[in-house]
């Protein structure tokens, strides 16, 4: 693998803030006929923003007494799309005291980091076709190396006809979150679904889980 190459784009540097205090819960306004809270409507204009941004860069600070980078500047949008999802989804679904947590596929492999990082609250966990080191097994040897020369991955998408994008910043932070080479010893108990005729997610992803797991 060669130097890495600056992406040739041309566009502007955006900062998005984004208010998440107590007063954008209130449900006074309205998205497609339905009643929503102003964090809600907030969420879904963004959305709709970012993905029409090419060649921008896109960051993210949120604040409510304070104000935080949440992301810094990048051009991968779907990180940005993931860490606003996950930010929001904090005002929006906000918890106390036990949980269960379930997760389908690439859900289950963020599951395990949840039952991993906060043990005295993740009581169970739930894992529906898990897909834990996507990255890993999920991309040929071939795949892998456009994504560290081009730093994108375009492949046909089986569920519309805009091709499936994956960027470097994506894959790479995958790659930093892989479980399967370790013993995952969590404190709650797990209980792991899956089928045998899966094709996106291979039995034996599961199979590996299971021998790897160390769980109450």
């Amino acid at each position: 693998v060669g130097e890495p190459q600056p992406l040739p784009t041309s566009g502007r540097d955006l900062l998005l803030a984004v208010d998440v205090s107590g007063s954008m819960d209130y449900a006074d306004m309205q998205w497609e006929e339905e009643e929503v809270s102003r964090l809600t409507l907030v969420k879904h204009l963004i959305g709709e923003f970012i993905d029409g941004r090419r060649g921008d860069r896109i960051g993210l600070i949120l604040f409510g007494s304070q104000a935080y980078l949440q992301a810094p500047l990048t051009f991968d949008r779907q990180t940005v799309h993931t860490w606003l999802d996950e930010a929001l989804s904090l005002i929006d679904q906000l918890t106390e005291g036990p949980l269960i947590v379930i997760g389908s596929s690439m859900g289950g492999w963020i599951a395990l980091h949840v039952a991993l990082r906060r043990p005295d609250r993740v009581q169970a966990l739930v894992g529906i076709a898990a897909a834990p080191d996507f990255t890993g097994w999920g991309f040929t040897w071939s795949q892998k190396q456009t994504l560290l020369s081009a730093g994108r991955l375009e492949v046909p998408n089986p569920y519309g006809p805009e091709p499936q994008v994956t960027t470097r910043g994506f894959w790479e932070s995958g790659e930093r979150l892989r479980l399967l080479a370790d013993s995952i010893t969590v404190k709650c108990a797990v209980r792991l679904i899956h089928g045998d005729a899966d094709e996106d997610v291979p039995l034996v992803v599961a199979t590996k889980l299971f021998r790897q797991l160390r769980s109450a």
